[in-house]
């Protein structure tokens, strides 16, 4: 058995894969994404790879119309129901989180609830879900004063490590690969009312490549591990 299972291993590693693979993708798991993409292509150099950065709706429109093999989204509930014609496959959980410096009062909680952040100087990235997110729940709970939008990540988390604002974003895009970056920033999950605030990343597709299939395992597994060393 045992040696079945190696020749197995052996076989999948042996394939030689080529083509073209086209990925969506929304900006919070991005950097883990670049990430699977580099080992990707050092055991498949074949295979071309271009990647996307777009927003949650042209993602889905981009898969309908089969302009990119695998699209990654934060999925609204019901969502499968509505496209039949698409494969959603959930790939992790997700949680909001509200990112403080270390030493700030805030950081002494081990959840917080929108009316705590009233009056909170707010950064936050560039992305549609947790703009849309800010201005439904955030906004309503109380006034805060937002700094800046960007999509430059150390500009948002050297403003939180001066102390000069806080930020919100899903979990799984403050995941780092330096060990020192809870001296930065301190991560707490925000208790939302809202009990179908999506949460989830998903990967649509219309194919069903080798290709595909093994891009998407790896990167299941790259967002297991990524939590997993938090």
């Amino acid at each position: 058995m045992k040696v079945n299972e190696l020749k197995a291993e052996a076989q999948i590693y042996s394939d030689t894969l080529s083509g073209h693979l086209k990925i969506a993708a929304i900006p919070g798991p991005m950097h883990i994404i670049v990430k699977v993409i580099s080992g990707f292509k050092m055991d498949f150099p074949n295979v071309k790879i271009e990647i996307f950065e777009k927003g949650p709706k042209e993602i889905l429109d981009n898969v309908l119309q089969d302009e990119v093999d695998i699209g990654l989204m934060v999925s609204p509930e019901g969502l499968s129901d509505q496209h039949k014609g698409v494969v959603f496959e959930k790939l992790m959980e997700g949680k909001i989180v509200v990112g403080v410096h270390p030493h700030s009062p805030l950081a002494l909680n081990t959840m917080i609830t929108p009316e705590q952040l009233a009056g909170q100087t707010l950064v936050i990235y560039d992305d549609h879900y947790i703009q849309d997110f800010v201005e439904r729940y955030l906004l309503k709970a109380g006034p805060m004063n937002i700094l800046f939008i960007s999509n430059n990540t150390r500009a948002i988390e050297n403003a939180v490590a001066a102390g000069l604002a806080i930020t919100i974003g899903m979990d799984y895009s403050f995941i780092k690969t330096f060990e020192d970056s809870q001296k930065i920033m301190k991560t707490i999950e925000l208790r939302s009312s809202d009990q179908h605030t999506p949460g989830s990343i998903v990967s649509a597709s219309k194919q069903g490549s080798k290709t595909v299939r093994r891009f998407i395992n790896r990167l299941k597994h790259e967002f297991e591990e990524g939590i997993r060393r938090g």
